[in-house]
Parts: structure tokens; sequence; C-alpha cells
């Protein structure tokens, strides 16, 4: 997670989620991947970090399954996933590789998608 190639990779994340800003006023030295890291993956506060993202998930289901009844499979697998994400620990992520990680994230999302394109019939 060093190096220069790699500060330069862990700026661009920043400024493809407009967290630039919002990171240097809450981190006054120069980038740290790790602190990159936690600032985008398991911070509540962080509107463009994966924890506060997923903590959505759930409810905006619920609230599409109260409207539509649907909901069978996708909403177990949105609480479930919000329920993760709320007990994320960066150095467990950290140590199993946050490559590991990310690609597991995208596959579990990609998981709570199907479900609901087949809950509401989006395919």
């Amino acid at each position: 997670m060093g190096g220069e190639r790699n500060q330069h990779q862990w700026d661009t994340i920043l400024r493809s989620v407009s967290a630039v800003g919002a990171y240097r006023d809450s981190h006054r030295d120069r980038l740290r991947p790790r602190q990159v890291a936690e600032f985008l993956i398991p911070r509540l506060e962080m509107p463009q970090s994966l924890r506060f993202c997923c903590d959505f998930i759930a409810p905006s289901l619920s609230t599409l399954a109260a409207m539509t009844g649907g909901g069978a499979g996708s909403l177990p697998l949105g609480e479930a996933r919000a329920a993760e994400m709320r007990g994320a620990d960066l150095d467990v992520i950290l140590h199993g590789g946050l490559h590991e990680f990310l690609q597991e994230f995208l596959r579990r999302n990609g998981s709570i998608a199907m479900a609901t394109a087949a809950d509401y019939h989006f395919d």
C-alpha cells in the first residue's frame, strides 16, 4: 500500500469520489494509504465510504418492499451487507488483503443487485 505510484493511485481514488478536500481537512499530514482506506471503507461519517453507502441499502430495499410487497430475496441480502459493514474492522480487512476485500465487496453487491432485479423483474 505504499510507494510513489500508489500515492498517486490513492490520490486518484480520493479525487474520483470527490473526497480530496474532506480527506485533507481531517488528515493534515501527507496522504497515507492506510488513512485513505480507513476514510473510504469503515468511516460512518464519510458519505463516500462503503459503510455509509451500505447503511442505505437495507432501508432503501425495505421501503421498496413495503411499497410493492416484494423483496424476498434482496432485502435479507441488503440487511446482511449493512450489518457486515457495521462490523468491518480495517485491520482485519488489510490483513486479508485490500484487493481481495474489494473483489468480495463487489461480488456481494452484485448478488444484491441480481436479487433486486429478480425480485422486481428488472431483468
